[in-house]
């Protein structure tokens, strides 16, 4: 039996995906969900610095040069909480830059 719509008039067919057409999809959204991710991630280290006045400039390259003054020492968050959860999350960023 055949499905209503089909048995519409003007109905038209669609073609069947491939195989790797499915692939090369799923590979797309999945990158795109990735971009999105670490774009969401450096967004919130970028407001968690923000909140103990740590502020530098737009783009990644600023994050990532105050990241590194944050993990040298240079500033005052040594040793608290807030530091091990951006170490976390500063770990989880440098991966995903790979």
């Amino acid at each position: 039996m055949r499905s209503p719509s089909a048995q519409r008039p003007g109905s038209k067919t669609v073609p069947v995906t491939t195989l790797a057409q499915q692939l090369a999809c799923g590979l797309s959204n999945r990158r795109e969900l990735k971009i999105k991710q670490r774009t969401q991630l450096r967004n919130s280290i970028r407001s968690q610095l923000a909140e103990y006045g740590l502020v530098t400039r737009q783009g990644k390259a600023a994050l990532y040069g105050l990241i590194g003054r944050v993990l040298a020492g240079e500033t005052e968050l040594q040793g608290s909480l807030a530091m091990e959860t951006l170490t976390q999350d500063f770990k989880l960023l440098r991966r995903w830059m790979k």
